[in-house]
């Protein structure tokens, strides 16, 4: 089995804020993202991720994202890893 992750691309992204994902009517956990790599400090926020394990490629998917109030242009998509590329 290949490990997927979705990664929700936020421009600044709100710490501590709801974000709640539903895929095929299913909801799936969102976690926060953090890295500390080549800095003085840890546990820098990057934003929000979920497991897409469980998502089979290949398949149409309905999802459904509900993000916080964000400025305009701050959200910029959902970047899916270990599955092919596809612009939208």
């Amino acid at each position: 089995m290949v490990y997927r992750q979705g990664y929700i691309f936020i421009a600044n992204p709100p710490f501590g804020k709801q974000v709640t994902l539903t895929i095929d009517g299913k909801a799936v956990a969102v976690a926060g993202a953090y890295n500390s790599r080549g800095l003085n400090h840890s546990r820098t926020f990057l934003g929000y991720y979920f497991d897409a394990t469980e998502i089979a490629a290949g398949k149409e998917h309905s999802l459904e994202l509900t993000l916080p109030t964000l400025p305009a242009g701050a959200f910029t998509g959902i970047f899916w890893n270990n599955i092919e590329t596809e612009y939208s």
